[in-house]
């Protein structure tokens, strides 16, 4: 016995049970064709769309053919992101790098945002380089100008290298100007003091042969003239008496009293004698420059610069400042330690532990990573929004729609390789003897086929 059967082929750009929807109008080739089946498109997505079905674009921080390529992390703001079709950093670049991708660091001899700002010509070494984020000349500066940018000459009353030596007192004129770069005095010397830099130097000892340190603090660098002991004291990073050596390795400060932290990277908690910077900058998740407290709330990582996760649980988003783990756990949804990303394809949950129902239609069973709900809703027979439950009601109405009581035949449908007599146990009827079976498929040339057979003992 054999029935008539309406056969549906769906047209070019549909798909699905009855056609009913419309391929993704970023499905690349001709007609912007799919599988009728599932509408995953035959020919890949359109460049800044993400596959199977090319309905939505890129994740932020990725680029191009199926979302392939990752924008720079040079790209300016949270998540470094960037235009989904060609990678150009929505929001520019991070200090010191340019470039439609923030790929490239700026130029040598230019810094800045846009590496729009020039160094300075008075930085030391070959082509005025400077440091491309800050400006900050990497080799130091031509005698006679400030650090850190070089970019002015030493204050009045300053000279020489780092502009850290005084201008005699005795130098003639206002302001006892000299020379920024050798310390000679502009308007000559008073009466008494010798050209060019009109300085007595103080001396000390036997037969005053000694010099006092030009580190003794105060005018004229006074010391002691048996032990040559600074009267004034030390410059600050110089280390009593003579203030001839600067602060033991460890210590800073006036009278080298202060104590390097004990975050300063490196060996030996190297701190700079007069302030306390630590030379080899700080341990991960200490601020700069003296590295004696970790990152504010809120940042974390090497100077401070990276940002904690916004999808930090718990107030303020806090992180630990080494590494950048969440404190207090992800807000629901999101992967541990970080909590920078959604949880996995096929998960869900706190912490990502919990997995999606096998029975999510679509593509890897994709479901909601916050409360695990299908997004492409269930499999025939399944109850949303997890899917996790059998629905007998949908299963018995689907098989009494089937059955024909007239002939005595009993109706079995298998759909998507489950077998429905399977989920209702108990419900089948092995006194009539007779058995039908409705099996589909998809036919390669996208034709909906079905075989209905019917068995009698």
């Amino acid at each position: 016995m054999f029935f008539s059967v309406t056969l549906i082929v769906c047209s070019i750009g549909t798909y699905g049970p009855s056609c009913e929807r419309k391929c993704s109008s970023h499905c690349s080739g001709p007609e912007n064709n799919c599988d009728p089946f599932d509408g995953k498109c035959e020919h890949g997505c359109d460049v800044g769309y993400q596959p199977p079905l090319c309905d939505q674009a890129c994740p932020r921080e990725k680029y191009g053919r199926d979302c392939a390529q990752d924008c720079s992390v040079h790209c300016f703001g949270f998540n470094h992101a960037c235009n989904s079709f060609d990678g150009s950093c929505d929001h520019g670049c991070d200090v010191g790098y340019r470039g439609p991708l923030c790929d490239q660091v700026c130029s040598i001899g230019t810094y800045g945002l846009a590496c729009e700002q020039n160094c300075s010509s008075h930085c030391s070494g070959p082509n005025d380089n400077c440091d491309p984020t800050d400006g900050r000349c990497e080799e130091g500066c031509d005698v006679g100008y400030q650090p850190p940018l070089c970019d002015k000459v030493c204050p009045v009353g300053t000279y020489g290298d780092k502009c850290k030596q005084i201008c005699s007192p005795h130098c003639a004129g206002q302001d006892n100007k000299c020379s920024p770069s050798d310390g000679s005095c502009k308007g000559g010397c008073e009466v008494g003091y010798e050209p060019p830099l009109c300085i007595k130097v103080g001396t000390y000892g036997d037969k005053c042969k000694q010099i006092c340190s030009p580190h003794c603090a105060g005018q004229d660098n006074k010391c002691n003239p048996s032990d040559g002991s600074c009267e004034g004291g030390c410059e600050v990073g110089y280390e009593p008496p003579l203030c001839d050596k600067v602060c033991p390795v460890g210590t800073y400060g006036d009278k080298c009293k202060q104590i390097c932290s004990p975050h300063c990277a490196g060996q030996d908690n190297k701190c700079n004698p007069s302030d306390g910077s630590c030379k080899g900058g700080c341990e991960v998740g200490y601020e700069p420059p003296l590295c004696d407290k970790v990152c504010r709330v809120g940042t974390y990582g090497d100077k401070c610069k990276q940002i904690c996760s916004p999808h930090c649980a718990g107030h303020d988003n806090k992180c630990i400042p080494s590494d950048g783990s969440c404190e207090g756990g992800c807000e629901v949804g999101y992967e541990p330690p970080l909590c920078d990303k959604v949880c996995p394809v096929g998960t869900y949950g706190a912490k990502c532990k919990q997995i999606c129902s096998p029975h999510c239609a679509g593509q890897d069973n994709k479901c909601s990573p916050s409360d695990g709900s299908c997004e492409g809703g269930c499999d025939v027979g399944y109850e949303p929004p997890l899917c996790e439950k059998v629905s007998k009601e949908i299963l018995q109405k689907v098989l009494n729609e089937t059955e024909s009581n007239q002939s005595g035949y009993k109706v079995w449908i298998q759909v998507s390789n489950r077998n429905i007599q399977k989920v209702l146990n108990g419900t089948e009827s092995d006194q009539s003897g007779k058995k039908v079976w409705i099996q589909g498929g998809i036919a390669a040339v996208f034709i909906l086929v079905v075989v209905i057979v019917i068995v009698k003992k």
